[in-house]
C-alpha cells in the first residue's frame, strides 16, 4: 500500500492503515499519546522480527511479534494502543506509566524521593510536597526509558516521505520525535526541585542539559 507517511501524523491511530511487513522494515503503526488520544507518529523502521525468534520475517518485538508466526503477526499481540505497545513513554501520563512499570521502577522512584528528601526543607508529613517528589521521580524514570529508545533509535531517524517518479522510496532525516517530550519531563522535574528548595541552581543544569541534547543532535545531523 502507497501511503504518505508524512500526512497521516499526528492522525488518530484507528484510522491509520496497517501496512505489511517489508523485507526490510517492521511497518508496525507507531503511536503516542496526545490530550488522551492515541495518534500515529510513524510506521517502524525496525528490522522485520527484530527482538523475536523471528529475526527477518514478521514485526519487530514492539508490535506483536512475538506472537502469531511469520507474515501473520502484524496483527497479533498487544494493541499497538496500548501500554504494552508503548514506544518511548515520554508522553504517556506519569502515574498510569508507573503503574504499568511498577514492578522495573518503583525502587528507582522509593530511592530518588529517599536521595531529594535528604536535602528537602520538609518532612514525610508534608503529603503534597511528597507527592511532587513522587511525580519527578517517575519523570526521571519516564527519561531513562526514553534514553533506551533514543539510543536504540538515534538522536536522528529517517522518516518515510513517499515514493519518486522513479519509484525510489524517499525519506527524510529529522529529529528523533522522542527528544521534544524527553526535553519537557526533565524541566518538569527541574521545576518542581525549585519549587520545593531542593535544587540549588535550576537554571543552570537546564540550560547544560539542553546545550547537550542541541550539542548531540547537531553532530549526529551533520554526520
Amino acid at each position: 500500500m502507497d501511503v504518505n507517511e508524512e500526512d497521516l501524523i499526528g492522525e488518530p491511530l484507528d484510522e491509520v492503515p496497517q501496512q505489511q511487513p517489508s523485507d526490510e522494515h517492521c511497518l508496525g503503526r507507531r503511536s503516542e499519546k496526545r490530550d488522551g488520544e492515541s495518534v500515529f507518529v510513524a510506521y517502524c523502521r525496525s528490522t522485520p522480527g527484530r527482538g523475536t525468534d523471528h529475526v527477518g520475517e514478521g514485526r519487530c518485538k514492539h508490535h506483536g511479534g512475538n506472537a502469531g508466526s511469520g507474515g501473520d503477526r502484524e496483527g497479533s499481540g498487544a494493541p499497538e494502543d496500548n501500554g504494552n505497545a508503548e514506544t518511548h513513554g515520554l508522553t504517556a501520563n506519569g502515574r498510569k506509566w508507573f503503574e504499568r512499570h511498577r514492578d522495573d521502577v518503583e525502587d528507582d522512584v522509593r530511592r530518588m524521593v529517599a536521595g531529594w528528601m535528604a536535602d528537602a526543607p520538609f518532612g514525610y508529613d508534608n503529603h503534597g510536597n511528597v507527592r511532587l517528589l513522587v511525580d519527578a521521580a517517575i519523570n526521571e524514570c519516564q527519561v531513562r526509558r526514553g534514553n533506551e529508545y533514543i539510543r536504540e533509535n538515534g538522536m536522528v531517524i529517517e522518516s518515510f516521505n513517499g515514493i519518486a517518479d522513479d519509484g525510489r522510496e524517499i525519506y527524510e532525516r529529522k529529529e528523533n520525535p522522542a527528544l521534544r517530550p524527553k526535553s519537557r519531563l526533565q524541566r518538569d522535574t527541574v521545576r518542581i526541585l525549585e519549587k520545593l528548595g531542593i535544587l540549588d541552581d535550576p537554571e543552570t543544569q537546564t540550560a547544560e542539559s539542553q546545550r547537550e541534547v542541541a550539542d548531540a543532535l547537531r553532530e549526529a545531523l551533520d554526520s
